[in-house]
């Protein structure tokens, strides 16, 4: 039986863009871009063995794993970040097909472009003061 694979979502990013130099996904797959009404989602295609509804929760419980994923996932987002205006989304977020997140793109395209519009030309600072 051929392994299945789910869609990991890193972040959005408008289509047109030039698409950055960015490192592996999670998994080490190559992201890719699923593009739909002038926005694309960034994404990965991970074994479901890996993220699947009974191992997710698991592996969400494991400090090296959740530790190496966020800063894959982290890393792919700051990727796109320093090259285009990006709508990052939270560690995890997983369809079960690029169809899925198609339907995601379709149906909220509008909030998407919003967004995208609010972050051109804006750059996030974080600061600590002592």
């Amino acid at each position: 039986m051929a392994e299945q694979y789910a869609t990991w979502v890193y972040a959005v990013v408008p289509a047109a863009g030039p698409v950055p130099d960015v490192p592996p996904g999670i998994a080490g797959e190559p992201v890719r871009l699923i593009e739909h009404g002038g926005i694309a989602a960034a994404v990965g295609s991970v074994s479901r063995g890996e993220v699947g509804e009974a191992e997710l929760p698991r592996h969400l419980r494991d400090p090296q794993w959740l530790e190496r994923t966020a800063r894959r996932h982290h890393g792919v987002v700051s990727a796109f970040a320093q090259a285009v205006p990006t709508v990052p989304f939270r560690l995890a977020t997983i369809y079960h097909d690029d169809d899925g997140v198609r339907q995601l793109l379709a149906g909220s395209r509008k909030g998407m472009l919003t967004a995208l519009e609010t972050v051109t030309d804006r750059t996030e600072w974080g600061v600590q003061a002592y």
